[in-house]
């Protein structure tokens, strides 16, 4: 059943490719392009959220000089947040 979705999705990708003119490597490296920059947009607009730079404070200010451990987990679990958003925001307060 697998095999067979796999083969209409390659004739499918096939007909698209005909239709368009477009070498098929092109065509997927756009696709990547795109969804890359909308991860990046969405991280962004995270980045500006009002939560987001008080949570960034809060973790800057009080958790790191107290010594707290600090993992994706931990700030999951105190600060309710999405492990994406968890992600984030270690990286950017490990950043300075």
């Amino acid at each position: 059943m697998e095999a067979k979705r796999l083969l209409e999705n390659e004739s499918m990708e096939k007909d698209t490719q005909s239709q368009t003119n477009i070498p098929f490597s092109m065509e997927k490296s756009t696709r990547t392009t795109d969804s890359t920059s909308t991860v990046a947009q969405k991280y962004e607009q995270i980045r500006k959220s009002p939560l987001y730079q008080g949570q960034l404070s809060y973790i800057k200010e009080f958790l790191i000089p107290n010594g707290s451990k600090l993992d994706v987990e931990t700030l999951i679990e105190r600060l309710d947040v999405s492990p994406d958003v968890a992600k984030l925001l270690l990286n950017d307060s490990l950043r300075g």
